[in-house]
């Protein structure tokens, strides 16, 4: 990084989209169980992010970091969530293409018992 200055604008971006990101986790983990269960998914929710994610997260990270150093790091994790972006995309333009919502979790999963009916 050239320029320390830097780190506030990312600071900023990270703020904004881990609020979004934790808020709809937590919306979409209460949604997909029964409601007697509600208390344990979203307890799961938080220990594999927490938990094993952020360990798994730091661990590889580190090796990569100090194999391939920080810039390389930093480059091959934006190219992988750039990729990642895309296929989202193109998934969720599949899926509005074919009559279903990209949102609309609950029709496509096992869990049917508290969906609404489409019609």
């Amino acid at each position: 990084m050239k320029h320390p200055g830097y780190v506030y604008l990312i600071d900023l971006i990270r703020g904004a989209t881990y609020g979004i990101f934790w808020s709809s986790s937590t919306i979409f983990a209460s949604q997909i169980g029964p409601p007697s269960l509600r208390a344990t998914i979203l307890l799961l929710l938080n220990g594999i992010y927490n938990g094993i994610g952020r360990s798994t997260g730091g661990f590889l990270g580190g090796k990569f970091q100090g194999v391939f150093g920080i810039d390389n790091l930093y480059l091959w994790c934006s190219r992988i969530n750039f990729t990642l972006a895309i296929a989202l995309a193109i998934l969720c333009y599949r899926n509005q293409k074919q009559g279903s919502d990209c949102t609309d979790h609950r029709m496509h999963g096992k869990n049917t018992m508290h969906a609404k009916k489409v019609e």
